[in-house]
């Protein structure tokens, strides 16, 4: 019965994570429209039937019963409501096509912006960094035979100093022949281990070739790095930086299929990462959030009809042709990207559920079952 319950907690951690990405997203879109004195009709978190609606100013405000996704639908955007008259002020089609530029990148901007405040959060509160003290070798791997101990703390690959498992593994993987030199601190005592690394290709890494000797962390040895006030604003913006072109290649490596689809996560996929990152600790949780902001922003931001980026497209075609974009070909090439993205969405979920433990244990059973 427990296990029913953290699932619960699970799923409802997980809406309310997105919950609040998607509500300053949609409150991005919301405050642009304030801003550029175009009228909102709706602004509504979730798609489908309101479970919770009130109208104020003018504006209809709802809860809807998916809560996967939003929308706020600016007064006057439907073209077609305007075949025998003119858009008046107030009206989304009235406004200069910098202002309706300015509401349509807003939500994303949100998410960014999101993001960085999240970030700088955590580097306020102090983010756990785990050094690069070794807990456990990998059997089949050079480090296993090659003098290392358990206990070992690594502060230099190849004589460049490090202050993390993260800046370890990079050196690490970035080397590519000869010997591996390891400088490591032992019982007060420093000292140097030469390693033939083991050469090695993963999807991850598009198939490209890097090195590995075989260690695990040992995940006791964490040390907390706390940032001022406006050296966390500063790295924050270097942190955001960062996971957008990161976001960004990892998108181009799926559509050149340098990556497989199955390294793309979908909702299921964020409930089973916001409870690992529930378990570590608040920072964790937070920090996942930012992850996951930016990765709305980018994705979002993505010159495909049917999100923001497809209309920053479309109305950037109209500001160099002077003219929108025919209606028809607006619609169609929205409706065909839009079935895309479901097909997509569809595709993930399936590889999310594929990827759940419960799911491993029924394949194990099917062998005995089968006939």
């Amino acid at each position: 019965m427990s296990g029913v319950f953290t699932g619960i907690y699970q799923v409802l951690l997980t809406l309310a994570i997105l919950g609040l990405l998607i509500t300053l997203h949609e409150f991005g879109h919301f405050l642009m429209c304030r801003l550029s004195k175009i009228k909102v009709e709706k602004f509504s978190i979730g798609f489908g039937k309101e479970i919770w609606a009130t109208e104020r100013g003018g504006t209809r405000y709802a809860i809807s019963i998916f809560p996967f996704g939003g929308y706020v639908r600016p007064q006057g955007e439907d073209i077609k409501s305007f075949e025998e008259s003119k858009p008046k002020p107030g009206d989304y089609l009235a406004a200069p096509i910098f202002h309706r530029l300015g509401v349509v990148a807003a939500g994303p901007v949100m998410n960014w912006f999101l993001a960085w405040l999240l970030f700088a959060i955590v580097l306020i509160i102090g983010r756990p960094v785990q050094m690069a003290t070794i807990g456990a070798f990998l059997e089949g791997y050079p480090a296993e035979a090659s003098g290392l101990k358990m206990g070992d703390r690594v502060i230099a690959v190849d004589g460049k100093k490090i202050d993390s498992w993260m800046e370890m593994t990079e050196l690490i993987r970035q080397h590519t022949e000869g010997n591996l030199i390891l400088r490591v601190y032992r019982n007060g005592l420093e000292t140097e281990v030469a390693i033939v690394p083991k050469s090695e290709t993963d999807d991850a890494n598009r198939g490209k070739p890097f090195s590995r000797i075989g260690i695990k962390p040992d995940l006791k040895d964490v040390k907390i790095e706390r940032l001022p006030l406006l050296g966390a604003i500063s790295e924050s913006f270097l942190l955001v930086r960062d996971y957008t072109f990161l976001t960004y290649e990892a998108i181009f490596g799926l559509i050149t299929r340098q990556l497989p689809l199955q390294t793309m996560s979908g909702p299921i996929g964020v409930v089973s990462m916001a409870a690992k990152a529930s378990a570590m600790g608040i920072v964790y949780l937070i920090q996942l959030a930012a992850m996951l902001s930016v990765s709305l922003a980018v994705f979002n931001m993505l010159p495909i009809p049917a999100l923001d980026g497809g209309h920053v497209l479309f109305l950037l075609i109209e500001a160099v042709k002077r003219k929108p974009l025919s209606l028809k070909v607006q619609e169609r090439s929205t409706q065909v990207c839009f079935l895309l993205l479901i097909m997509l969405f569809v595709l993930i979920t399936v590889n999310d559920i594929a990827h759940l433990e419960w799911f491993d244990r029924i394949k194990a059973l099917l062998p005995t079952i089968a006939p």
